[in-house]
């Protein structure tokens, strides 16, 4: 039940920037749509249709976003979700609409997929009652391009030296390597101590870390003899 597995990135300390950097850039438009629509009748398609120009407004807004980022967004998509509710409910559901169906979006198939959620999560659903929209929510995502990470190769460990540290309520003498010396398939053995500009990792007595191709050290635990 205990930790015996752990990975440290070649980076640790510019991990999260280098997410955020490869992350699809994403943006929300969001509207107050409060009307009420059951997919039936003249005066219903009328407020859909309200509710479309909506929607294409928010689109809009959107594009005009894009247009101004340049190459950072790159290709782009949308997507469209919708908050309603029962008219007597006090709580909603906000229910996106499948990127496939998006072409033949009406008020007939969000009051669908809103009646399927419902009945999916409380086990019932009122397909007869009309629907209260609340909010309308287009959000832009700008697919950034792929970065493939570079392979460190193989090289040979050398150790720098040694420190003494303590570890629990003892002293132990612990090896010193530079992260840079470490490639592909190297292996350092605790208790050992890891240096790089951005961190400093102590690997334990008992443990040992193995590089793969990118870098990424993989420490375990070895089994208890």
């Amino acid at each position: 039940a205990q930790l015996d597995r752990i990975l440290i990135p070649a980076g640790p300390g510019t991990f999260c920037a280098l997410g955020a950097v490869l992350a699809d850039v994403r943006r929300d438009y969001v509207r107050t749509a409060r009307h009420l629509i059951d997919g039936t009748g003249a005066g219903s398609q009328v407020v859909w249709q309200t509710l479309y120009q909506e929607l294409r407004a928010l689109e809009a807004e959107a594009e005009a976003w894009v247009a101004t980022e340049g190459t950072l967004v790159g290709e782009h998509d949308f997507a469209v979700s919708f908050k309603l509710r029962y008219p007597s409910q006090a709580y909603e559901l906000e229910i996106l609409i499948p990127p496939e169906r998006r072409s033949e979006l009406s008020a007939n198939m969000v009051c669908d997929l809103f009646h399927k959620e419902h009945h999916r999560l409380y086990g019932f659903s009122e397909p007869e009652s009309a629907l209260q929209t609340s909010t309308l929510r287009l959000g832009v995502i700008g697919r950034v391009a792929p970065v493939t990470l570079p392979n460190v190769g193989t090289q040979k460990i050398v150790m720098r030296g040694t420190r003494n540290v303590w570890n629990g309520n003892a002293m132990v003498e612990a090896s010193i390597y530079d992260r840079a010396v470490i490639g592909e398939g190297g292996r350092v053995d605790g208790p050992a101590i890891i240096e790089q500009p951005d961190t400093t990792t102590f690997l334990l007595p008992g443990w040992s870390a193995q590089a793969d191709s990118l870098g990424t050290l993989h420490i375990r635990r070895e089994a208890t003899r």
